[in-house]
């Protein structure tokens, strides 16, 4: 009798330490998704950032290559 006793009592235990495992890899499992979402929101963040630094050197380059033509097609016109 003691010894089913103590044989039920084991497998108690074992079960709680099974959920308690569940558990804590439940936790770190959001815990880790948390962070890959961090990490996605965090590149998306930084290619946001450098599109837009391209995006201006383009602008800027294209303005100053427009302004360029623009006094060549004054100075031709002058000249003509």
């Amino acid at each position: 009798m003691e010894m089913e006793m103590e044989m039920e009592m084991e497998m108690e235990m074992e079960m709680e330490m099974e959920m308690e495992m569940e558990m804590e890899m439940a936790v770190v499992t959001e815990t880790v998704a948390d962070k890959v979402i961090a990490a996605i929101m965090a590149t998306g963040i930084l290619v946001t950032m450098v599109t837009s630094k391209i995006a201006v050197r383009i602008i800027r380059e294209n303005r100053i290559r427009a302004s360029k033509t623009a006094k060549m097609s004054v100075m031709m016109s002058t000249f003509a």
